[in-house]
């Protein structure tokens, strides 16, 4: 079993591209290696090191017309990092993440 890091992430940038990523995101409780790619229009010429095999998530706090997302989760062993690296250059926004690793 994997040890669990717990992530808090907020995602800053234009209301529209804000919108469109709570609007995937708000879809699914997990993110994995096999589905990180939705988030993306192409990653299959690049090798990413999404920095952990999933990415769950717990909560997600969105208003309409916001300029913030925040994203609570868990993902295993380490912080999904090049995940949200990728989203930040995917959807030109500003991401701080923090992070509890409890082993």
């Amino acid at each position: 079993m994997a040890n669990i890091c717990t992530t808090n992430v907020t995602i800053s940038g234009e209301p529209d591209a804000i919108k469109k990523l709570y609007d995937i995101l708000s879809d699914v409780s997990s993110l994995d290696i096999e589905t990180y790619n939705t988030l993306f229009t192409n990653t299959e010429n690049e090798e990413i090191d999404w920095g952990s095999k999933w990415q769950q998530i717990s909560a997600i706090d969105y208003w309409e017309d916001s300029d913030i997302l925040y994203i609570e989760g868990e993902s295993a062993w380490n912080p999904a990092i090049g995940l949200w690296k990728q989203i930040s250059k995917e959807y030109q926004t500003s991401i701080e993440l923090t992070y509890t690793e409890q082993g």
